[in-house]
């Protein structure tokens, strides 16, 4: 799945945030539905999913599943994200710390979360 992020960005950065949106609608499928299936079956189940869903090239993001860019770029956002101690989602950062009740915020809250950082009034 991270190589197929990875290639959703290069094509389209605008198309991620719609890409993990349609993932986390057709998660069931990928979790439990791909239990007795192969790897490549997976992938293939994945690359038919978002070239059919975005504008995203079903060959491009199989031959991201084997480019060594692509993978390369994968691990490092993977190592990131264990680096910070990223184990789920959601999970909130800033400025690298952890803010644990960040899902439940309205837009308000995260203004005025984020003014308090930065000392400003709202």
């Amino acid at each position: 799945m991270q190589q197929a992020s990875v290639v959703v960005r290069q094509t389209d950065p605008s198309q991620f945030v719609k890409m993990m949106e349609l993932i986390f609608q057709q998660q069931d499928m990928f979790l439990t539905g791909a239990v007795n299936m192969t790897e490549p079956q997976v992938q293939k189940m994945i690359a038919e999913s978002l070239s059919q869903n975005l504008p995203v090239d079903y060959n491009r993001v199989m031959e991201g599943f084997t480019d060594e860019v692509v993978t390369r770029e994968a691990r490092y956002a993977w190592k990131y994200a264990a680096s910070r101690a990223v184990t789920g989602t959601p999970q909130f950062l800033v400025n690298g710390v952890h803010v644990p009740s960040a899902p439940n915020y309205s837009v308000l809250e995260w203004f005025q979360f984020i003014s308090s950082l930065l000392d400003t009034p709202y």
